[in-house]
C-alpha cells in the first residue's frame, strides 16, 4: 500500500508533467500552427480552441499547488526554509500570481474576441492577433517557471 507521501509526490509529479507536457505541445505545435494559418476564419478557430484550454490548466495548477503545499507541510520542510525549496515556492507563487492577474483574464478576453468574430463569420483581425500574442507571452513566462521548477526538482540541491 502506498503511503500518503508516495501518493502526494506521485500526483505532484504527474500534475507537473501534465503542465509541462501541455506547455511543450502548445509552444512547439499549436502556436507554430497558428502562425502558418493565413486565412482569418481558420486562424480565429485555432485561437478560440487555444483560449479554451483554461479548464485544463486551472485544475492542473490548483492540484499542483495543493500537492506542493501539502508535501511541504507533511514533510515538515516549511515555507522558504531552504534555498532549494524556497526558490521553487517563490517561482510557483509568481506563476500563480501571473496566472490570476494576467494570463487567465487575457485568455478569457482572447476567447471572447475570437468567439465574437466567429459568430459574425468574420476572420481574425489585427486586434485579435495582438491580444493572442499578448496572452501567449504570459503563458510563456509561466511555462519557463514550471520548466525551471522541474529542473530544480531533478537537481534537488540544498
Amino acid at each position: 500500500m502506498l503511503s500518503l507521501y508516495e501518493i502526494l509526490i506521485t500526483v505532484h509529479i504527474i500534475t507537473a508533467m501534465l503542465w509541462l507536457g501541455g506547455a511543450l505541445v502548445e509552444t512547439f505545435y499549436f502556436i507554430p500552427q497558428f502562425k502558418k494559418v493565413s486565412n482569418g476564419i481558420t486562424e480565429a478557430h485555432f485561437i478560440k480552441i487555444w483560449s479554451s484550454s483554461g479548464p485544463y490548466y486551472g485544475p492542473v495548477v490548483l492540484l499542483l499547488l495543493f500537492t506542493g503545499i501539502t508535501l511541504t507541510i507533511y514533510g515538515g520542510w516549511g515555507f522558504f526554509q531552504s534555498f532549494w525549496l524556497g526558490t521553487k515556492q517563490g517561482i510557483m507563487i509568481t506563476i500563480f500570481l501571473i496566472a490570476i492577474a494576467a494570463a487567465f483574464p487575457n485568455m478569457g478576453k482572447t476567447q471572447k474576441m475570437a468567439t465574437a468574430l466567429l459568430e459574425k463569420n468574420e476572420p481574425a483581425n489585427d486586434a485579435l492577433r495582438k491580444q493572442f500574442k499578448k496572452t501567449v507571452v504570459f503563458f510563456d513566462i509561466m511555462h519557463i517557471g514550471v520548466f525551471i521548477n522541474v529542473i530544480l526538482a531533478i537537481l534537488r540541491f540544498s
